[in-house]
């Protein structure tokens, strides 16, 4: 693992240190993940839950699965022979972590250790608000302030 916890609880709102492992080079750790925060505010505002999971993270499940043939199955869609399968199951369904830990509910993965395999979360600049028979509303961010040099929307 990447990174190892040492929390004050198990609780979501609970702040947790980070401190890396020794056998891992500094360069390898995760710029994105704050290394003092709660677990709550970690996947709310920094971590990207909601992204298709890479091969590596499918690995990572894989090797915390307690039944044998869920982590098979996981390791098998990671594989280049799974590759279509992948595509099929997960790509094409646009399946998130949430949806492929309750596909695969026996892959408990140390939190700690699950943050080194999540993107980081980057800044959304619209969103459908609501799509109507007359049309779809967007929201999004209008910069009034904007930093000398910077340039100009």
């Amino acid at each position: 693992a990447v990174v190892s916890t040492q929390s004050t609880g198990e609780t979501a709102h609970k702040q947790y240190t980070l401190t890396p492992d020794a056998s891992v080079k500094p360069r390898l750790l995760p710029k994105h993940v704050m290394f003092e925060c709660s677990p709550y505010y970690a996947l709310k505002y920094t971590l990207d839950v909601r992204s298709l999971p890479k091969k590596a993270l499918l690995l990572f499940l894989a090797e915390h699965c307690g039944d044998e043939k869920e982590g098979d199955c996981l390791r098998f869609l990671a594989s280049k022979e799974g590759s279509k399968d992948l595509n099929d199951l997960i790509y094409s369904r646009s399946l998130t972590l949430l949806e492929i830990l309750t596909l695969f509910p026996s892959s408990s993965p140390p939190f700690s250790s699950l943050l080194q395999y999540l993107p980081r979360l980057t800044p959304r600049y619209y969103s459908v608000s609501r799509i109507s028979e007359r049309g779809v509303k967007f929201v999004f961010n209008h910069v009034t302030n904007i930093r000398a040099g910077v340039g100009e929307l």
